[in-house]
């Protein structure tokens, strides 16, 4: 219960925090202004606040830093537990001997992230095609819901998610995933989708079937 209650108080709060926050871009600002703005936020602080539109600058900048902190803990979570299963390289899984932190799993990501910013075009197409793949997993993790409830019927499930939130979620994963390809050049999504390909080449012959 005491789990079911955190998600739903955190959801409402981060949420009435962001339908908020978008009610006072468009109170205060014109549709052109934030269609051509480049940052809607410092635009905002400095029509409403004046001198400290500072402010909203620095929060915004500690909302991206604790999104990129967040990230980097569970993402290389991933990778630990991947490479505990035996899915990826060994040394993925070992921690550090002080922190026990998955060390090796953090140093690969950030090694990734950097080579994908210096061999792409930028921080903004890092992220759309992050953002882009990011939904089609969501997706996908929620058909796993369905595909769990199928096979596995009678498992032990201490929290049963009601099945219209992944059909929510589906939807949502899916318009996300295409208004970008019909609504920006789609090239880079396109490669992004043929490097994700490539991985379940590796994967289904070198890990599912153990050649």
């Amino acid at each position: 219960k005491n789990v079911i209650r955190s998600i739903l108080a955190g959801l409402m709060v981060v949420t009435l925090l962001f339908v908020g926050m978008n009610i006072a871009y468009t109170t205060a600002l014109t549709t052109d202004e934030i269609i051509g703005g480049t940052a809607v936020a410092v635009e905002f602080g400095d029509r409403v606040f004046g001198p400290g539109k500072m402010i909203i600058s620095a929060a915004v900048a500690l909302s991206a830093l604790g999104a990129a902190l967040s990230m980097i803990f569970y993402a290389s979570r991933l990778g630990y537990v991947a490479a505990r299963e035996g899915h990826m390289w060994e040394f993925m899984c070992y921690i550090h001997r002080q922190r026990l932190t998955p060390a090796p799993a953090v140093v690969l990501q950030v090694v990734l992230g950097l080579g994908y910013y210096f061999l792409g075009r930028g921080i903004e197409t890092l992220i759309n095609i992050y953002t882009f793949l990011m939904w089609i997993f969501y997706g996908l993790t929620m058909v796993t819901v369905f595909v769990l409830r199928y096979r596995m019927p009678a498992a032990n499930r201490p929290y049963k998610v009601p099945l219209v939130i992944p059909v929510v979620i589906i939807g949502v994963s899916v318009c996300l995933s295409v208004i970008p390809i019909l609504t920006q050049p789609p090239t880079q999504y396109i490669i992004s989708l043929l490097l994700t390909g490539l991985g379940v080449l590796i994967y289904y012959p070198f890990v599912y079937k153990r050649i």
